[in-house]
C-alpha cells in the first residue's frame, strides 16, 4: 500500500529513519493501516487516469 506522511516528521522504527511530511512510502497493509489510525500517514489511492496511461 502506498502512503504519504501528513505530519511534519516521525521516526519509523521499521525503516530506522525519520519520515518527513509529504514523503511517499510503500509498505504492507497491516503496517500502513496502523500508521493511518495513529494519524501519521494517509493512503494514496491510485486514480483512474493513472491506470489508463
Amino acid at each position: 500500500m502506498k502512503v504519504k506522511c501528513i505530519i511534519d516528521e516521525y521516526f519509523d522504527r521499521e525503516l530506522d529513519k525519520y519520515v518527513k511530511k509529504d514523503e511517499v512510502l510503500e509498505m504492507n497493509d497491516k503496517r500502513a493501516k496502523y500508521l493511518i489510525n495513529k494519524g501519521f500517514v494517509q493512503e494514496i489511492k491510485p486514480n483512474k487516469e493513472a491506470k489508463n496511461v
